[in-house]
């Protein structure tokens, strides 16, 4: 009989939420160490509060880069062995390691991106300026993004089906 929610949802869905809520606050911090956020968020103006909106954007997507490699790890180690925590949470760890280490070389190219490329036009209230800052940002995410999942596919224990 097939169950409504098979329990490798069950299991990682909650991960995978918290890693985000944790690569999100990390990223957060590190905006702010960096000038590119400041409190309190409603005294920024457009020219800041947009670049650093994408960043997040791109951070959150690039976040969700390991939740395939985490389904399949599941049903991989369920198949494998008689208790899944210990291997699974090994590889969650290191999941999340190469997710936050990815999210961080994204806002450090972000970073050199808006210092050393834009420094004339960035923060000047300028949305062409802005907008072309984050189409490069954009394209970083989604560079980023499949670096991490080619990584994670590598780590991934492949699950066979033989039934």
């Amino acid at each position: 009989m097939k169950t409504f929610l098979p329990t490798h949802i069950i299991f990682t869905f909650p991960l995978l939420i918290v890693q985000s809520y944790l690569v999100i606050y990390v990223s957060l911090l590190l905006l702010r160490r960096m000038k590119l956020l400041k409190r309190p968020y409603s005294g920024m103006n457009d020219a800041e509060t947009l670049p650093a909106a994408f960043i997040l954007l791109g951070v959150l997507i690039i976040s969700s880069a390991n939740a395939p490699a985490l389904f399949q790890a599941v049903k991989s180690f369920g198949e494998t062995y008689t208790s899944i925590t210990e291997p699974f949470l090994l590889f969650y760890a290191r999941s999340f390691l190469v997710t936050l280490f990815t999210s961080l070389l994204f806002i450090a190219l972000n970073f050199v991106n808006l210092r050393f490329l834009f420094r004339a036009d960035y923060p000047v209230p300028n949305l062409p300026v802005n907008l072309l800052i984050c189409a490069i940002g954009v394209g970083f995410a989604i560079i980023c993004w499949y670096t991490c999942r080619e990584v994670l596919d590598n780590m991934t224990p492949q699950y066979i089906n033989f039934r």
